[in-house]
């Protein structure tokens, strides 16, 4: 298997998630590209075989990795006026910047 592959459409700007912000908390949601996964058929596993011709499970290394990071987010319990922020910058930023909170 290639772990360079990616997965992504126009829809989720290839990034195989949407984050919508109705109600009290944002939550991201798979995207059908995600959903459709070609490696594992959208299961987000896939069954292998070792040398031993034991049959074993295994994450998708297309798709598992964005199936886990929604579930994280949703369970993050993000504000929705908090549904575009990409990322929040620290104190420790190169550029000095505080991301936008200032210290009270």
């Amino acid at each position: 298997m290639n772990k360079n592959k990616n997965i992504g459409c126009d829809e989720c700007h290839w990034q195989g998630f949407n984050v919508k912000g109705s109600g009290v908390y944002a939550k991201a949601e798979l995207c059908i590209c995600v959903q459709n996964c070609k490696e594992c058929t959208g299961t987000g596993t896939l069954l292998s075989k070792n040398e031993k011709g034991y049959s074993y499970v295994t994450p998708c290394q297309i798709c598992s990795v964005i199936r886990r990071n929604v579930k994280l987010y949703n369970m993050a319990g993000v504000p929705a006026k908090y549904h575009d922020v990409l990322q929040v910058g620290t104190r420790n930023d190169e550029d000095g910047v505080s991301g936008g909170h200032e210290e009270r």
